[in-house]
């Protein structure tokens, strides 16, 4: 505390950006892409909350979401393609929940 910062001078110009991952809602029964996805140049972190056998629920908070990318490029263009990619390449396979409104209105049919 109360030291000189040292040097200020900018070591890197490039820029970075996350994205949240957020699959349809229901069991999770496939991930797919996810180490393809993190051997993309420029994808400097991939991590995610849930696992095969899960149930996602649409989030209420930002620790509800499945997961995050984060990428890095040298201009704004360049790492909002490649996060477009990089979420493109995952595919998160989930089974439709059933409500139990449509479980009551199924047996009085």
């Amino acid at each position: 505390m109360g030291e000189p910062p040292g040097d200020l001078t900018p070591r890197f110009n490039r820029v970075s950006i996350e994205r949240a991952i957020i699959p349809a809602p229901g069991k999770i029964t496939r991930i797919e892409g996810l180490e393809k996805t993190l051997a993309m140049r420029g994808v400097e972190n991939l991590f995610t909350m849930y696992k095969v056998g899960d149930t996602f629920n649409p989030p209420t908070c930002n620790m509800g979401k499945f997961g995050n990318l984060i990428a890095v490029a040298d201009t704004r263009e360049q790492v909002l393609e490649l996060s477009r990619k990089a979420l493109s390449t995952i595919k998160i396979h989930t089974e439709r929940p059933v409500y139990a409104r449509e479980l009551l209105s199924s047996k009085s049919a």
